[in-house]
């Protein structure tokens, strides 16, 4: 099998016909024939690109021109250093993709208690981000009225909801990721990160129900 074919077998595993292709890649339909049918080999950044779009879907390659859904990526982080970890995940992940909506529940003194210091390198990162980018939201459902960070700038949006909602299980997403994270563990935080589409969904829809109910901050 060529390289044209095992990206041809990839789109088909996902159902895309090649107009939904081209609109995932940026590439025209006209070049992606090409490729699938081996009359053009894909320059090195052009398969970069299309096995980014595959990845992010939930496809990749394997050995002998192969493709195969990808195994649940789930990774599971602990105490002030996950925490850490996990914030460079939600930068990184922001700062490469088109998708800059955030969603949060749960106090933000949760996240300062643990975060110490690093909290406000991150808040600042962010700000950067979203003054150059002009997409990046963050909405929070906050526990209570309080201890809101105003340093995370202009591209957060707070609203309060009573703490029994969510209890002590806070959840987190961006982009295709959810993170559930509690802090009744030791080590505390706990973080539990994934991308299964199906739950991510749920979740959001979960938040956009309860984010019509809340209260501005």
């Amino acid at each position: 099998m060529s390289i044209g074919r095992q990206i041809s077998a990839a789109r088909n595993l996902l159902l895309w016909n090649i107009s939904e292709f081209s609109d995932k890649t940026g590439l025209t339909k006209d070049t992606l024939k090409r490729i699938e049918e081996s009359v053009v080999q894909p320059q090195a950044n052009t398969l970069k690109e299309i096995q980014k779009v595959f990845d992010e879907n939930g496809v990749e390659f394997t050995e002998n021109f192969g493709v195969r859904f990808k195994p649940e990526n789930i990774t599971v982080l602990k105490g002030p250093d996950g925490l850490r970890e996990f914030f460079d995940d939600v930068y990184n992940y922001v700062s490469n993709n088109g998708n800059g909506d955030i969603l949060q529940t749960g106090d933000d003194s949760f996240f300062t208690s643990n975060m110490g210091e690093y909290i406000f390198v991150h808040a600042e990162r962010m700000t950067k981000l979203a003054n150059a980018r002009k997409d990046v939201c963050v909405r929070a459902l906050l526990y209570k009225k309080e201890g809101t960070i105003k340093e995370c700038g202009g591209y957060t949006q707070y609203r309060y909801l009573p703490q029994d909602i969510f209890g002590s299980v806070n959840f987190y997403l961006y982009g295709d990721r959810l993170a559930i994270i509690t802090s009744q563990t030791v080590p505390s935080p706990f973080i539990v990160t994934h991308k299964i589409p199906e739950l991510t969904e749920g979740y959001r829809k979960q938040f956009d129900f309860f984010w019509e109910q809340a209260e501005p901050v």
